[in-house]
């Protein structure tokens, strides 16, 4: 969903995740040159339609989010 430097920012971002009817967590990672990032991401959707109705509703709230497709 969003990548953010600082984890204040990540949980706040979260919330209003939650808020707009979508599960997600904070993912703590760390970029090439050692920096941590905090990724909100959501839980895995197992069809088309429950993605598309989850960015529904974040785009209904104003927040912006990018589909990434795990491969098994």
């Amino acid at each position: 969903m969003n990548s953010f430097g600082d984890a204040d920012e990540a949980d706040r971002r979260r919330a209003q995740v939650l808020m707009a009817g979508v599960d997600a967590r904070v993912v703590k990672n760390t970029t090439g040159n050692g920096l941590p990032i905090y990724q909100v991401i959501s839980r895995p959707m197992n069809n088309r339609q429950a993605v598309a109705s989850a960015q529904q509703r974040l785009q209904n709230n104003g927040i912006d989010s990018i589909i990434v497709e795990q491969r098994r």
